[in-house]
């Protein structure tokens, strides 16, 4: 697809007609509530009301900005280590941010802030190793990557369930956090990272024509000027940073990265100034969704979120595999 900025804003405003009502339903529709008398009698129930704005508000914008977050991290991964089966989860790098996390705790440091940069730090070190672990005679190596990272982010877990032994009365929401689950992070928090997030995304949007260069091969892009080496490292950063908040707030999610690129570039190409924004939105309405079928498929029991993506996700990485292997 030939790129206009015509284009892009059509295909925008049609994606934010789809994203609104999709947020709508999410918010307001649920089984066994009454959000749609709440509508009707104009949420005069101040309970009812509360429930809405505090509760129900910043878990459906959580899934937008946490669904967002990790279908660009996957779509920068797959560019930069030439790989169309990374993204955060499968090499390992939510692992690392989880663990990242969860230190601070255990050393008794509970602010928010030292568990995004903890965060930060352990994403930014496993995927550091995997990218390492994947390089062979100086290119990476699928294989070799996609070994990495299930190595690394096995290793990690082992090292994350070795530490609930040291959270004490914590346990039971640390292990909820950690299969995933939108409804932990704290309103205000949530409120103060999406902007951050859609901060992050515009500085990864900066890059969209050098990424296609990029794609067209590396010597190319240099040859005209790209710096392909330092945006490749700003990429990671700005991968791990993006993995990072999500989990913080999210625990750990799995295959949003994985599906929602590869959907997309069947109807945009591979020209990452309809990817990435799509992508956000396209990964928001996802875990959106998701999110919604956790609490209402087994009501009043509520799944695990990243249960709900990985049963729609683990099979569609079958398949990408089997045809990278055709």
């Amino acid at each position: 697809m030939t790129f206009r900025v015509n284009t892009l804003l059509l295909h925008l405003s049609v994606w934010l007609l789809i994203l609104i009502p999709v947020f709508l339903f999410c918010l307001l529709v649920q089984p066994g509530s009454v959000s749609v008398q709440m509508l009707l009698t104009g949420f005069d129930d101040p309970i009812l009301s509360s429930i809405l704005w505090e509760v129900r508000l910043p878990r459906v914008i959580n899934g937008l900005m946490t669904g967002g977050a990790l279908a660009v991290s996957g779509l920068v991964l797959q560019l930069i280590v030439r790989n169309p089966l990374a993204e955060p989860y499968i090499l390992g790098i939510s692992s690392g941010a989880s663990f990242g996390a969860i230190l601070p705790l255990i050393l008794g440091a509970s602010l928010f802030s030292f568990q995004i940069g903890g965060a930060f730090t352990g994403a930014v070190l496993v995927m550091v190793v995997v990218y390492f672990t994947g390089l062979r005679y100086g290119r990476i190596d699928n294989g070799r990557l996609l070994l990495g990272g299930v190595m690394m982010g096995a290793f990690v877990s082992a090292l994350i369930f070795m530490s609930f032994t040291f959270l004490g009365d914590g346990l039971r929401t640390a292990i909820t956090w950690l299969m995933g689950n939108l409804s932990l992070g704290s309103s205000s928090v949530i409120f103060t990272l999406f902007p951050i997030i859609l901060l992050i995304i515009l500085l990864v949007y900066r890059y969209s024509y050098a990424y296609n260069l990029i794609l067209t091969g590396e010597e190319v892009a240099s040859q005209v000027g790209i710096p392909v080496d330092r945006i490749k490292k700003v990429s990671y950063l700005y991968v791990s940073a993006l993995t990072a908040l999500a989990v913080c707030v999210s625990g750990i999610i799995g295959f949003v990265g994985l599906v929602i690129p590869h959907i997309l570039r069947r109807f945009y190409g591979f020209d990452h100034r309809y990817l990435i924004p799509f992508s956000f939105l396209g990964g928001g309405m996802l875990l959106m969704i998701a999110d919604w079928i956790a609490r209402a498929a087994l009501f009043p029991v509520e799944l695990p979120v990243g249960a709900i993506t990985a049963f729609l996700g683990a099979p569609f990485f079958i398949a990408l595999m089997r045809k990278q292997s055709t």
